[in-house]
């Protein structure tokens, strides 16, 4: 059993706007995602910090439990929130998750006994795919944001990390689109064409 918190909390300062809810093939994009992923999981929820303007998206939004804005902020709150040991956190800027992806890293952290399962690809680890174990990261990231290291990585030493490399993430993901991510009104466009043509 396993919880999946979907991140949109995040500041769109690139996009100019939040880009959780730009539309995307009809749908808000923090929407997209958890069409996607919901179905993985019966403890599905979305974590930001500005609920307000958010639509009714058919699941639980909480509030990152510190008022700070950063992506580690957002992490401890899924752990804060999340009713399994076992969470998966995804971004909501990523149309293209392949579900499959995210169950293998939940199904490996719990056969191998780690704290954490992250992705490494090409650009570095991708902590905004992967997946955790509640009762040994929440202390760590938290210890880790109290000293100040705002971070994703920064207490990362602290856990037992395994990474999947690409050779791994292909078996699940081939054309490894599920690090496809939005950032800019660029990387949209070039997402809603992917979408269209290959989607």
């Amino acid at each position: 059993m396993y919880s999946i918190s979907i991140q949109a909390g995040g500041q769109s300062t690139r996009m100019g706007s939040n880009k959780a809810l730009i539309l995307f093939e009809g749908l808000p994009l923090v929407q997209r995602v958890l069409v996607r992923v919901r179905l993985l999981s019966a403890d599905v929820f979305v974590t930001t910090n500005s609920p307000d303007g958010f639509p009714d998206l058919g699941t639980v939004l909480y509030r990152d439990v510190y008022s700070e804005a950063c992506a580690l902020c957002g992490l401890i709150t899924a752990f804060h929130y999340a009713q399994n040991d076992v969470v998966a956190v995804v971004a909501c800027d990523m149309p293209f998750i392949v579900p499959a992806l995210i169950a293998a890293e939940c199904e490996l952290l719990l056969n191998m006994g780690v704290d954490a399962v992250i992705p490494r690809t090409r650009n570095g680890l991708e902590p905004l795919l992967a997946a955790y174990r509640v009762s040994t990261c929440q202390p760590a990231a938290t210890e880790a944001l109290k000293a100040g290291k705002r971070r994703m990585i920064s207490w990362f030493d602290s856990v037992k990390i395994h990474e999947i490399g690409e050779d791994v993430i292909q078996l699940f993901d081939p054309d490894m689109r599920s690090f496809i991510n939005i950032n800019t009104l660029e990387d949209l466009h070039q997402a809603q064409w992917m979408a269209k043509n290959f989607d």
